[in-house]
């Protein structure tokens, strides 16, 4: 590997009169983001515990944009600021409920975690037309199933702040890594966390 970094390089300068030592630190970056996925994806697969059947699961990204807050607890909580106006279905799993202003639903996944999504905070009742659900209570959803649309920009016009609010809480026997951190800009449908759950 360390070849093919060294005749990019002689190759880069030669032909576009590029800094080796430029592109040997865009090397570290993209290194960098690739030890960080391994170590969660090693972390994934690795202490299954004895007599029990471990069960891996990928929870995606709802929305494009950046993480602006984290916080571990009895159930997680995520802080998103969008850069569209789409919310899709960060797994698969059921509609529980749509909230009748039409900017919150509660999701259960297949094996029993539940999510709480909301987009913005004490909305005005004018305000309601500006969100548009996709999905009704009790349906049963993909991963990556468009779940509600709004209008971001004219929100924004308003004066408000719109963030997505994302609380998860897990049945007993799950364990759960972060694979994202404050600051981080995503596209929706990556991997923000990897779930192990151990049935009997």
């Amino acid at each position: 590997m360390e070849m093919v970094w060294l005749v990019l390089g002689i190759i880069a300068a030669l032909v576009g009169g590029v800094n080796y030592g430029m592109l040997l630190g865009a090397r570290k970056v993209v290194e960098s983001a690739g030890e960080e996925q391994m170590q969660v994806e090693q972390w994934a697969h690795s202490g299954q515990a004895k007599g029990k059947e471990e069960v891996i699961r990928w929870l995606l990204s709802p929305v494009s944009g950046e993480v602006v807050h984290v916080q571990n607890g009895e159930e997680l909580l995520l802080l998103f600021r969008p850069v569209d106006g789409y919310l899709y279905a960060p797994w698969d799993g059921r509609v529980t409920k749509v909230y009748p202003f039409g900017n919150a639903l509660d999701l259960e996944s297949e094996y029993g975690a539940q999510i709480y999504l909301q987009l913005g905070e004490d909305m005005a009742e004018g305000e309601r037309y500006l969100f548009r659900p996709k999905v009704v209570g009790r349906e049963v959803v993909g991963s990556g199933k468009k779940l509600l649309e709004f209008e971001r920009k004219t929100l924004e016009e308003k004066g408000r702040d719109i963030l997505l609010t994302m609380k998860i809480r897990f049945p007993a026997q799950t364990q759960y890594q972060l694979s994202v951190k404050e600051g981080d800009v995503i596209n929706h449908g990556n991997s923000i966390l990897v779930l192990k759950e151990f049935a009997h």
